[in-house]
């Protein structure tokens, strides 16, 4: 399976992501928690990251950023992905039986 980024270019699925792919297991509830634990994680090394530049206390100001524009960019798929599921089920909801 491929995953397309916001650049069109390919890119590699994390462990995470490939474990819960071939598991097959059906357990989403599972997935979807270890996707916001995942996404919750990159959000604190970025706050953290950005309050040890502002303090002075080290930290490169291009880390600092590439930090930030990862939490960003996983928070925008995060929502992207939330809207879609969301579209789906409201498109199955209008489905006639």
């Amino acid at each position: 399976m491929q995953v397309y980024g916001p650049s069109g270019k390919t890119m590699p699925l994390t462990s995470a992501a490939q474990k819960g792919a071939s598991a097959n297991d059906g357990d989403f509830a599972k997935s979807l928690r270890e996707a916001i634990h995942a996404l919750n994680a990159e959000h604190a090394r970025a706050e953290k990251a950005a309050i040890a530049f502002a303090e002075g206390k080290g930290g490169d100001f291009t880390k600092t950023v590439v930090a930030l524009k990862k939490a960003e960019l996983s928070f925008a798929l995060a929502m992207a992905v939330r809207n879609k599921l969301l579209e789906a089920y409201r498109e199955v909801m209008r489905m006639q039986v």
